[in-house]
């Protein structure tokens, strides 16, 4: 099994995060304002290349200091591992999507994925930012496969936020402001609690989001 501190220990990282459809059709997602890539730049003392098309953004990630692509087909590098946030939930062709980027790894290298899980818990928030789908286990399994990936590891994360999200099917459409003001909140005030949760075993059972680590061979 890869792990996450083996994949920190490398050198060359591609980030991609956030619900921000561009690139190739609808087939990449930007890095946003760099959230996690400062995050992985932090603990690994890594400063990752990011891809991010809306030029706002990008600016403000070239002003922090990073790299940034608008386009994949503007990377003319291999990396040794490539991080995807909350991105494949909104390409339509995810498969496709997950093939462009085992073709910017070199050989050995590691995708790390991250997306919503349960499709059971899709709800009227997904809609509203463009997810195609929720994923279970065994279809991100055999999707990363699809693509030419070994699977090094599936499991879910954030198990009380399963629970939160479940209960916004119930709860009717609220404002922009308000929804992220909830979600700020479970983020400082339970997602703490989920973690400790996941640590003693919940993650085995369901979560809000999958975690995968695959590698090229």
């Amino acid at each position: 099994m890869l792990s996450f501190e083996t994949c920190c220990s490398r050198t060359r990282v591609l980030t991609t995060q956030g619900s921000t459809s561009c690139g190739l059709g609808r087939r990449a997602s930007g890095a946003g304002i760099g959230t996690l890539a400062r995050v992985w730049e932090s603990i690994t003392a890594v400063k990752p290349d990011c891809l991010e098309i809306d030029p706002r953004q990008r600016a403000v990630l070239e002003q922090r200091g990073f790299h940034c692509y608008a386009r994949l087909s503007d990377i003319q590098t291999r990396y040794d591992i490539i991080y995807t946030s909350n991105v494949l939930e909104h390409i339509e062709d995810d498969v496709a999507a997950l093939r462009d980027l085992r073709a910017l790894l070199k050989d050995g290298g590691a995708l790390i994925v991250y997306v919503p899980a349960f499709q059971c818990l899709y709800s009227h928030l997904d809609a509203d930012v463009g997810h195609y789908r929720r994923y279970g286990k065994r279809e991100l399994r055999d999707k990363l496969s699809a693509a030419g990936f070994a699977i090094r590891r599936v499991q879910y994360s954030d198990s009380i936020g399963f629970l939160a999200w479940f209960m916004t099917r119930f709860q009717r459409h609220a404002s922009d402001a308000h929804t992220s003001r909830r979600m700020a909140l479970y983020d400082r005030l339970v997602y703490p609690l989920s973690r400790l949760c996941d640590a003693v075993g919940c993650r085995a059972l369901f979560g809000k989001s999958l975690l995968a680590v695959a590698t090229t061979s």
